[in-house]
């Protein structure tokens, strides 16, 4: 989930064209924290890659929001490349600094095409609620959405915590 947080600001970078200019640049100090900060919070390559492809799956399903073709290319290009750096792997922290700043990189730039909008942008899908046969349209923003799944895993959670210590799942 952590990943996916990351993801906003480069979007417009990316059309403006100083995506390209900052990829080209040798990576500073600051850069190397950021991406020490990244490799320690998502350390295992093969969870980071199984959230990664479940995000371009959602990306492809429409549930982030349309994309248009330049949108979606980026995406899976940054996605190739990921994979590519990551193959064979079992740490992030096992590969170079090169490499790390370079899946660091494409992660953002993947963050930053999803989000353009965070604060602002609305995703809806099309429901049909139980007992009824009256469709609606349901729109919250990614934080509001990225919330409920949250609140939602949270109290299933919860709910499991209460039937280990609760004999028959029930508490006085």
């Amino acid at each position: 989930m952590t990943t996916r947080i990351l993801c906003a600001a480069m979007f417009a970078a990316l059309l403006s064209g100083q995506v390209l200019a900052v990829a080209d640049q040798s990576p500073t100090a600051s850069d190397n924290r950021a991406v020490d900060r990244f490799v320690r919070d998502s350390a295992d390559v093969a969870s980071f890659l199984d959230e990664l492809d479940l995000t371009m799956s959602r990306v492809k399903a429409g549930e982030l929001g349309a994309m248009t073709i330049a949108e979606l290319s980026a995406l899976e290009s940054a996605h190739r490349h990921i994979h590519t750096l990551l193959q064979n792997h079992t740490q992030i922290a096992e590969l170079p600094d090169a490499e790390r700043i370079a899946v660091y990189n494409a992660q953002q730039l993947m963050l930053a095409v999803i989000r353009r909008q965070p604060y602002e942008q609305e995703i809806c899908r099309h429901t049909v609620p139980i007992g009824t046969r009256i469709a609606s349209y349901e729109c919250e923003t990614w934080e509001r959405r990225d919330e409920r799944a949250r609140n939602g895993r949270e109290t299933t959670r919860r709910i499991q915590d209460n039937r280990k210590f609760c004999p028959g799942g029930v508490c006085p």
